[in-house]
């Protein structure tokens, strides 16, 4: 990002395949941008048939908002044994 930003080049997120974990750092990630001037695609967990966090996570015009301390998720401990690969 610094890279990026020292040469005035504005940045975007995007996700591919990710659950609501990776949605919620992509969130944060882009949050911390301060070139950000292109909407974000961070929107594949709404895809997911089931995903491995307690609660969805909130997602109103255009923008995701956090529950708590951290990325603001909680992670469904049952879902993630259901997922998890030994």
């Amino acid at each position: 990002m610094d890279i990026a930003e020292g040469a005035n080049i504005p940045l975007l997120v995007g996700a591919m395949f990710d659950t609501g974990v990776g949605t919620a750092a992509g969130a944060h990630l882009a949050a911390s941008i301060k070139m950000l001037e292109f909407h974000c695609d961070t929107r594949f967990h709404l895809k997911l048939v089931e995903d491995i966090l307690e609660e969805p996570l909130i997602v109103k015009d255009g923008f995701i908002f956090p529950k708590g301390p951290g990325l603001g998720i909680k992670l469904d401990e049952i879902k993630l044994r259901k997922y998890r690969i030994d």
